[in-house]
């Protein structure tokens, strides 16, 4: 059996995602417990 643990990220990761474009700039991204999660339709 494989396990699967979901990546979690730092706030100085976020803030690298951002500056190297990861995210567009119509998006709205939250960093909540080390989850990325994206919002849609706001």
């Amino acid at each position: 059996m494989t396990t699967v643990t979901a990546k979690r990220f730092s706030i100085a990761e976020y803030h690298r995602l951002g500056e190297l474009g990861f995210f567009s700039p119509d998006e709205r991204v939250e960093l909540i417990r080390g989850e990325l999660t994206y919002y849609q339709g706001c």
